[in-house]
């Protein structure tokens, strides 16, 4: 089950950065829209407040020794913890390119 949420969670911020315009949003808001592309219930959305924790039990139940190849995963794990565990204080910026080199895609 948390390998098909992380997933989901993964296709939903590749979809979110795909757009070729800036977004700013509340945590909160985010976290609604994810829900409802997702199909997920309010009580299911509440998993993102735990992803850091649940990964590094898998690592650990796994006996993963090398985490340097998941640094991906632990950094979408984080960033999931960190919006659901707080719904104010913070935007989530989607930027498309690199105000340096605005002429290739950087999301």
């Amino acid at each position: 089950h948390f390998l098909n949420f992380m997933k989901s969670l993964i296709e939903y911020l590749r979809g979110a950065m795909n757009n070729h315009e800036v977004t700013v949003e509340e945590s909160l808001v985010f976290v609604n829209k994810y829900r409802v592309s997702t199909k997920m219930r309010e009580n299911q959305i509440l998993a993102l407040k735990f992803s850091h924790d649940r990964l590094q039990s898998l690592f650990r139940t796994l006996q993963i020794a090398d985490l340097d190849t998941y640094n991906p995963l632990t950094t979408v794990s984080n960033f999931a913890s960190l919006i659901g565990t707080y719904d104010s204080g913070f935007q989530v910026l989607c930027e498309p390119y690199d105000a340096r080199t605005p002429h290739l895609r950087d999301p």
